[in-house]
């Protein structure tokens, strides 16, 4: 089973995120920096079944400079990424789709059940 990046800053919502994953047997691991995002997933491009990313991360860059790096390296621009984010900001929800995420999601606008079971669509978990 391929595991999900959670590229999330804030602690207690990706233990809230890794608790709905696991209901459904899918594996969470969390970074919460670009560094630590880039260098995970150079290690480990093979495992990732999917990417929770926040825009805001710790550090100067972005969810949109995760995603940049991803679409740049083929072993990682076909990995599904759900792109979430506490603004509606609609410039930015066209930029993540332009580099290609599936979904851009308002945190408070959506029930984290809606993008658990959006990112067990695309792990194709029964």
């Amino acid at each position: 089973m391929k595991i999900v990046l959670v590229v999330e800053d804030y602690t207690p919502l990706f233990r809230a995120v890794n608790e709905k994953f696991l209901r459904f047997g899918i594996t969470a691991v969390q970074v919460v920096s670009y560094d630590e995002a880039t260098k995970y997933l150079v290690e480990h491009a093979e495992n990732i079944g999917l990417v929770w990313l926040d825009h805001y991360l710790i550090g100067e860059k972005t969810g949109l400079d995760v995603l940049a790096f991803m679409k740049d390296k083929n072993n990682m621009k076909d990995i599904p990424v759900l792109a979430v984010s506490n603004e509606s900001n609609h410039n930015r929800m066209k930029q993540y789709k332009a580099l290609g995420a599936k979904e851009y999601y308002i945190k408070v606008g959506n029930r984290l059940a809606e993008i658990a079971e959006e990112a067990k669509k695309l792990l194709s978990v029964e």
